[in-house]
């Protein structure tokens, strides 16, 4: 039986929410979402796009995320949900508040707006940026009064902070070429798959031939660059890796669609209860034995085979790459990852590993999806670091022929745990998640004797372990292409309660 199609996926997908939303109480202090453009927000207050600025609707529904993230609630607070109306209502909250910051996707857009075309979309995307883009001109006066430099800003990834600000994580202004070359590929990945009409054509090379080559000779006068695939000349090897803010010509040139939500993958329908996100064949007493002695768990086919296909689906499609880093960009459950059967995953590994996740509830989820700049070389991935989480599971979901080393391409991870204050300095966990400490940690790794274990890269693999655990990506090298880029997947479950600082059980090894 064939497939069936990206639109009667969607509007399956749309009925399953509005008959969820209906059988559910209208609790005023939760959201539900019928048909994508009206809702109810706490207290009955609706908004809708009606006459209200476009950052009036981002202010508003950015802060619908303070109770889900709400630090006096252990961010366990509508996380993963104790019942399956919570569990449904954290959906339907995360889509609205998503679309309501970036933009409807197209798939979404073209069901709502009957007989319009890419272009009518692009226009809308355009009118509503041009507002954000005067915001921004004023955010520049004010840091550094004028458009010809890089303004001093303290950071860029800041998660509690809208986008339409220069220090918000994944915001409108900021970029790298290697994050632009991303959306070409992506969208051109997308067009292929006739999920996006060819008029998006036109917006990838105007990101190609356009707004790319004068961001390399912006940030190197003496660079003439073509294309990562291509000869260029003069431009050092970092180029792709810097920041640059966009100047407002090359925004407009992208339809005010930079770092917002054009496409949103379609999903076959994971019905609870009847279909698998997690292989049921897996041993999952003897998972969670291994993981109370302290082991580092590999766990090979975690998924089930429709599990890992629509994962690594949303992956490839899904437009929601905004957080660009160094050599790679990430995709988060708070900021636009949406999927129907991370979720499910989720839950299920909540159901049949008790004894590890009771209690632990999915309080975080992203992609990081790796750049592919040259197969040649080796690459490296994120350096030293601790998660503040009780447990880590990360899942590999590239094909094993686009891995060019498989002895390589996972995770590195220490017996070691971050040490406290009177063993280092760092007053804060947050430090031991900040690459500026890198040279430190990896001292405290050498003078703690600490002993390391070799994830190996391999599709549908997991490694599971203590979060805290000091841990880096492995070396890669994987074949070039956007099918070929590394894409991991990370759940993180649990969260201990935060004093001073310091989390107050999760550094206890195996409790």
């Amino acid at each position: 039986m064939n497939p069936l199609s990206p639109m009667i996926l969607l509007l399956i997908q749309l009925c399953f929410n509005a008959l969820r939303a209906q059988a559910q109480d209208q609790n005023p202090n939760q959201i539900y979402n019928t048909d994508m453009t009206n809702i109810l927000i706490s207290r009955d207050e609706k908004l809708t796009n009606g006459n209200t600025s476009y950052i009036h609707r981002i202010d508003a529904c950015f802060d619908l995320n303070r109770p889900i993230l709400d630090p006096s609630k252990g961010r366990a607070y509508f996380a993963m949900g104790s019942n399956d109306q919570d569990f449904n209502s954290l959906s339907l909250i995360r889509n609205y508040v998503t679309r309501c910051i970036r933009g409807v996707p197209y798939n979404e857009w073209l069901l709502l707006n009957p007989g319009s075309s890419a272009s009518d979309y692009f226009n809308e995307s355009l009118n509503t940026t041009r507002e954000l883009l005067n915001h921004y001109k004023q955010q520049l006066f004010e840091i550094k009064g004028g458009l010809d430099e890089m303004p001093k800003v303290s950071r860029i990834d800041n998660g509690d902070v809208q986008p339409y600000y220069l220090k918000g994580r994944g915001n409108f202004w900021f970029t790298t070429i290697h994050q632009l070359e991303h959306t070409v590929e992506q969208i051109m990945y997308l067009v292929d798959k006739d999920l996006l009409p060819t008029e998006f054509t036109t917006f990838a090379m105007h990101i190609k031939y356009k707004i790319v080559p004068k961001i390399a000779n912006a940030l190197q006068p003496q660079c003439v660059y073509f294309a990562k695939s291509d000869r260029s000349v003069g431009c050092p090897a970092d180029v792709r890796m810097r920041y640059y803010m966009l100047d407002p010509w090359m925004i407009e040139e992208m339809y005010g669609l930079h770092n917002k939500l054009v496409y949103s993958a379609v999903e076959a329908p994971a019905v609870f209860g009847f279909a698998h996100a997690l292989n049921p064949d897996l041993d999952f007493e003897g998972i969670q034995d291994a993981y109370f002695r302290g082991d580092v768990l590999q766990i090979d086919n975690l998924l089930t085979e429709t599990a890992l296909r629509e994962i690594r689906k949303v992956a490839l499609e899904s437009t929601t790459f905004y957080d660009s880093k160094v050599g790679y960009l990430g995709s988060y459950m708070d900021d636009g990852l949406s999927s129907t059967w991370i979720r499910k995953l989720g839950r299920e590994l909540q159901e049949r590993l008790p004894r590890v996740l009771k209690d632990q509830p999915l309080r975080q989820a992203w992609f990081y999806k790796y750049d592919s700049e040259d197969e040649d070389n080796y690459q490296r991935g994120i350096k030293v670091h601790a998660d503040l989480a009780r447990v880590n599971l990360n899942i590999w979901l590239t094909p094993d022929e686009a891995n060019l080393d498989k002895e390589s391409g996972g995770l590195l991870i220490y017996d070691a745990l971050p040490g406290g204050e009177e063993d280092f300095g760092f007053e804060n966990f947050a430090d031991w998640n900040n690459w500026e400490n890198v040279e430190d940690m990896m001292k405290y790794l050498k003078d703690s004797n600490a002993k390391v274990t070799k994830v190996t890269n391999k599709q549908n693999r997991c490694a599971m372990f203590n979060s805290a655990l000091l841990h880096e990506t492995d070396k890669f090298k994987f074949k070039d292409g956007y099918l070929n880029r590394r894409i991991n997947l990370t759940l993180l479950f649990g969260l201990d309660t935060v004093v001073d600082g310091k989390p107050t059980g999760v550094l206890t090894k195996f409790e």
